[in-house]
């Protein structure tokens, strides 16, 4: 076993959860699981009524939601460490995303501050907000509410990219690896073939 492969056995990479599961299979157990809510989200979105733009735009997260947690999955079982660079560039998006979120919510308490005024501008240029298209009768959604659920959502994801990034660099050892491994098996095959072959 080679010191490079000993290094990665006892890397701080592969263990997670206070050493109770694999790195690898920890993400895969994580990134299983948004997929497949990405996919019941899919569904429902067929299933519901779609009015604004902002709706169809939640069709095109989802798909770029599923298109980057199955290259994760294709990362790991491929070695292909580049692929789960796409997952946690998306992770990335999204925490983003919720951190503006929280941003411009915690501006609307402020109404006479400069946040303030770009937020009140803002606002009606969204149809859909202030209300919930996930429930049937128009549920209010509250500022309160919305900070709450985009600081979860922050948390959340930072918690997955967490786990996505040691993957990521724990499938680069094993690529790495798998570099130094193979010249090596080359020039030991070729070493028993001329050892079996003598000259004559």
């Amino acid at each position: 076993m080679s010191d490079h492969n000993v290094t990665i056995r006892g890397s701080k990479y592969n263990k997670c959860l206070w050493d109770f599961i694999h790195i690898e299979t920890g993400t895969q157990f994580l990134c299983g699981i948004a997929l497949l809510l990405h996919v019941f989200a899919v569904i429902g979105f067929f299933l519901r009524t779609n009015e604004s733009f902002f709706d169809y735009w939640d069709i095109v997260r989802l798909l770029l939601g599923i298109g980057a947690y199955i290259l994760a999955f294709g990362g790991i079982h491929l070695v292909k460490p580049r692929f789960i660079i796409v997952c946690l560039i998306w992770l990335g998006c999204r925490i983003v995303y919720y951190s503006g979120a929280v941003f411009l919510t915690l501006a609307s308490y402020f109404p006479d501050s400069p946040l303030g005024y770009f937020y009140q501008e803002v606002k009606p240029s969204f149809p859909t907000f202030g209300k919930s298209h996930i429930y049937n009768n128009s549920l209010s959604v509250t500022p309160e509410r919305v900070l709450l659920r985009s600081v979860l959502m922050v948390l959340l994801y930072i918690c997955i990219f967490d786990f996505v990034y040691k993957c990521y660099k724990y499938v680069a050892h094993e690529a790495v690896d798998e570099e130094d491994t193979l010249p090596k098996t080359i020039e030991t095959s070729l070493s028993v073939t001329q050892q079996g072959n003598p000259q004559v």
